[in-house]
Order: C-alpha cells, then sequence, then structure tokens
C-alpha cells in the first residue's frame, strides 16, 4: 500500500535530479522505484523490497548517500544506487539510523 503524492523532485547537484512518485506507508512494501536523471541519461532502479518499518530518516539517507558519494567523484548510476540502498536500509527499522557501513553503504 502506497500514498500517492505529487511528484517529489529534488535537484541534487545542477545537472542530477531524482523523482519519487509514491511513499509508502508503515508496514507497507514499498512503491515501485526512483527515478533518476542527469544530463545525457537516466536510470529508473526498483527499491530493496524491505519491508516499512518507520519511514523516520528515509528521506535524509536518501539524499545524504549520493551526495557523499558525489563528492567521491562516483558516476551517477553509482550514487543513484547507494541513495537507493541507504533509504532502503534506514526505512526497514524503527529509529532512523541504520549501520550505512556494511553492504547498505555500498549499495
Amino acid at each position: 500500500m502506497t500514498t500517492p503524492t505529487a511528484a517529489v523532485v529534488g535537484q541534487l547537484t545542477p545537472d542530477l535530479a531524482l523523482s519519487v512518485d509514491e511513499l509508502p506507508e508503515p508496514g507497507s512494501s514499498a512503491g515501485d522505484g526512483n527515478l533518476f536523471g542527469w544530463a545525457g541519461g537516466h536510470l529508473h532502479l526498483p527499491l530493496t523490497g524491505a519491508k516499512v518499518v518507520d519511514t523516520t530518516g528515509g528521506g535524509d539517507a536518501f539524499v545524504a548517500a549520493p551526495t557523499a558519494s558525489l563528492l567521491r567523484g562516483d558516476p551517477y548510476p553509482e550514487a543513484a544506487r547507494r541513495a537507493t540502498a541507504a533509504s532502503g536500509a534506514t526505512v526497514s527499522h524503527a529509529g532512523g539510523r541504520p549501520d550505512l557501513t556494511g553492504p547498505a553503504a555500498r549499495g
């Protein structure tokens, strides 16, 4: 079950944008995925499949992970994968503070 929203769009860099069409409700499986677009390309990534327990921090992780990735010089597709993995790891448990040093951090 998801909550329909107007598209939530964020501009991560002058060249990289993201779009989320649905926001999951706690206790549900998440929606379809996320669309990332940049000059010269785009990538649709399915969500991790994690059961949503608590959405606290999910958006923060979704922005922080690709920001750190891009600052390291990673390509846009890698930054997008990290956004999806970090957000999935964050919403899969209560409290919004996952361990992002393991596989979730590596995308």
